[in-house]
């Protein structure tokens, strides 16, 4: 039997099994805050990380494609609450304090109370057909294990209830009773979900409505941060390959840390490492053009104006170049793998605003009038390492699929 202390949601007034969702609404996503990640996940004021550097993404902006449309209806009572809660990006069920208060002592007593379990009564026949771990679940059930009033029982814990509704109606394929536009928030929650029960096929058109409303509504952040790596996991469950691209590159362009946060989603390893990977040779390689230059300038260069000035010309560049790395962090300890609190974006911006140095010369025409010497660090170091940066894309989702996984265009 249910506990008492429980509430009741019929998702199929004629199924035969009784899920019960314990400890609902546990933490989610939990995001650790550093000091140089920024929030900004709609900062209009941040620097698109596609101009300048990186303007080489050759990822076009969406055009919304002719989306399946579903009957209008009006908004039910309980799918307005389900939307009103989804904006929130904390549980929807939290824990419950009771406060006792007595005029003996000076303070009330709190009490931590877990929050009720849910009861959902469900058809096993759908949850079977479109779950194989639901089916796997079900698979050990038989007449003996129902209970007095003929009903089977299946547990699961820790989800957000609204999600959970979701997903339970929409595997029952009640989809007057799904919500059409969700936050990112309830989206990941659902994603993540899908996952575990591998349900993704059931969700494919719903899936649509809602992949829309995200890229009118939540668009993906110009910063690293926990909306970013929510938008990961959305893109790679729902198979989004453009939207997957661009998360990841700028997961690794904008990352400071060696590891990125996967927020205990359910991000595959392999994604992660190949973030990690990439950003890491990423920022090599702009250590790399650096260093090159510092042995250019210290032996080989030749001044462009006049081979006479290379001595004077190199001496000033390697002075200005050696002095703005030291400032950067780059040198004095030299930075080393795996680069932590470094970024790839900030150490591109740190290198195109370097400053050369400003001198003047004659020329063998004009012997009277001082021209600007034409040498400097912006012809040199920032132009290579202009192209290291736009050689740096995010990861191709088909790169991770098993064979035969479909891709949404």
């Amino acid at each position: 039997m249910a506990s008492p202390n429980s509430h009741h949601i019929i998702i199929e007034p004629t199924g035969e099994t009784l899920l019960i969702l314990d400890t609902p609404g546990a933490k989610f996503a939990v995001w650790t805050a550093f000091e140089d990640v920024g929030d900004g996940s709609h900062d209009t004021n941040a620097e698109d990380i596609d101009d300048e550097f990186f303007h080489q993404d050759g990822l076009e902006e969406e055009i919304t494609p002719n989306w399946t449309k579903w009957e209008e209806h009006d908004m039910s009572e309980e799918e307005e609450n389900i939307r009103r809660r989804a904006d929130s990006p904390l549980p929807s069920v939290s824990m419950i304090w009771e406060e006792h208060s007595t005029h003996s002592t000076a303070y009330d007593s709190v009490k931590l109370v877990a929050p009720p379990a849910l009861v959902y009564q469900i058809s096993s026949t759908h949850l079977i057909t479109a779950s194989p771990r639901f089916k796997e679940e079900l698979a050990s059930q038989n007449e003996g294990c129902k209970d007095e009033n003929g009903l089977f029982h299946l547990k699961a814990s820790r989800w957000d209830p609204d999600a959970f509704t979701i997903l339970l109606n929409v595997l029952h394929t009640r989809y007057r009773r799904v919500p059409k536009e969700l936050s990112l928030e309830m989206v990941a929650k659902i994603a993540v979900m899908i996952d575990y029960y591998r349900c993704g096929e059931a969700f494919e058109l719903i899936s649509e409505i809602w992949i829309r409303h995200l890229r009118a509504h939540h668009s993906i952040p110009k910063t690293y941060n926990r909306d970013l790596m929510l938008w990961v996991l959305v893109s790679w469950v729902f198979k989004l390959p453009k939207e997957f691209s661009r998360c990841t590159a700028r997961a690794l362009r904008q990352c400071t840390q060696p590891s990125i946060q996967y927020l205990e989603l359910c991000i595959p390893p392999v994604i992660l490492q190949a973030i990690q990977t990439r950003r890491s040779s990423a920022i090599a390689q702009v250590l790399e053009t650096c260093n090159y230059w510092i042995d250019e300038f210290s032996d080989t260069y030749t001044c462009k104006v006049g081979e006479h000035m290379s001595f004077e010309c190199s001496s000033m560049l390697l002075g200005a170049l050696m002095k703005q790395m030291k400032g950067l962090g780059f040198l004095s300890p030299r930075a080393i793998a795996p680069f932590d609190g470094f970024s790839l974006e900030s150490m591109a911006e740190g290198v195109k605003g370097m400053r050369s140095p400003v001198w003047e010369t004659y020329n063998e025409v004009n012997e009277l009038y001082p021209i600007s010497h034409s040498c400097s660090l912006e012809t040199t170091v920032v132009r290579d390492l202009g192209r290291v940066v736009a050689r740096v894309k995010g990861l191709v989702l088909g790169d991770f699929l098993d064979e035969g996984e479909g891709l949404e265009d």
